[in-house]
């Protein structure tokens, strides 16, 4: 059985594939690859490589389902799925590179149609509506949009999976969110994935006049509104943060029973969440090493669905980030909220 599901070319080293049960090649001076071990499935784009001198770069994500592979699934289901990093999606100093400053949007367009014709399974973006300033030097200024961005690429692609890795669940209504979702996946026929997160910037949330200290029982509360407007006919919800009954949602999403809900994050609150909600995980912060003990967690939770089956894992060069990191300021991932314990 796999316990995990991506690892990064760009940056990889050879503990971390060694954790995740590859095997590293490597040469003084030539390309570096990454072999997976005997009996998993070949990747769907062969013979990716990176040279020593851009290994600090942020790049191309390799996706790997869970579980034991069914020896009766389809070709597509059997191999690893690639997520394509386009530049200039933020400017997180200790992320990127300098020269990615200079990709505008039309150049982004470009990347996007070629990592969709070369065979990437996804696309991903991040999420930030507003920085702080005195958060900039962290955080960087640029951010785009999710929604908008996944619905941009998505019509200017025609098979590649679009996907926001964070969307932060608490900031937007949760009609809103189902309703841009449920369009994007029905406009694009299918090929819409959602990670949600909790969200740690404080500032960020008092801009929007969102309660901070509640987006923990906020996101419960959402989620579940949000897959009841999607699955159905006619949807009612109450709750503490949102209502709603005699109401009519369309379209519904194009996938079934809905679009394919991740979770984003490390702490326990989210691990409870991807245990209840979610067919997938994207850790943040999490050592690779820790990764089977973390997807057991989920599995072993009272109210787990059953649906985990992909976990999405960017090794990106974070520690830079992690050592500088103001030591009174929430983590991104590191949701603290309790649990409600209205939800058991």
């Amino acid at each position: 059985m796999s316990s995990t599901t991506a690892l990064s070319l760009l940056g990889a080293d050879r503990k971390c594939s060694e954790a995740l049960g590859l095997s590293f090649r490597s040469s003084r001076s030539g390309p570096r690859s990454l072999r997976a071990p005997r009996g998993w499935p070949a990747p769907t784009i062969r013979n990716l490589r990176t040279r020593e001198k851009n290994s600090s770069r942020p790049g191309i994500v390799i996706a790997w389902r869970t579980g034991k592979i069914d020896p009766k699934a389809t070709k597509r289901e059997k191999i690893m799925q690639l997520a394509f990093t386009i530049p200039h999606i933020h400017r997180i100093k200790a992320l990127v590179m300098p020269w990615e400053e200079r990709v505008t949007g039309a150049d982004q367009t470009r990347l996007a149609k070629w990592a969709d014709k070369l065979g990437f399974g996804m696309l991903y973006v991040p999420e930030h509506h507003i920085i702080p300033r005195k958060h900039l030097e962290l955080s960087g200024p640029h951010h785009l949009s999710a929604y908008s961005t996944m619905a941009y690429w998505a019509g200017a692609t025609e098979n590649i999976r679009v996907n926001a890795t964070i969307a932060q669940l608490a900031l937007q209504h949760p009609i809103v969110t189902a309703k841009a979702l449920s369009s994007m996946d029905w406009l694009s026929s299918g090929r819409v994935t959602i990670t949600f997160g909790a969200g740690w910037l404080e500032g960020e949330f008092k801009a929007l006049g969102v309660d901070f200290h509640q987006r923990g029982a906020m996101c419960e509360e959402y989620i579940q509104a949000i897959i009841e407007l999607w699955t159905k006919e006619n949807p009612e919800f109450e709750g503490t943060y949102v209502n709603f009954r005699d109401m009519a949602f369309e379209p519904k999403c194009f996938q079934t029973p809905h679009v394919p809900i991740w979770f984003g994050g490390d702490a326990d609150a989210v691990l409870h969440r991807t245990a209840r909600y979610a067919s997938g995980w994207a850790p943040f912060l999490t050592k690779p090493e820790d990764f089977p003990a973390k997807i057991d967690y989920i599995k072993s939770q009272p109210d787990y669905s059953g649906q985990l089956k992909d976990v999405f894992i960017a090794l990106l060069p974070v520690a830079s980030a992690r050592a500088t990191w103001p030591s009174t300021t929430p983590r991104p991932g590191r949701d603290s909220t309790s649990r409600p314990s209205s939800t058991g």
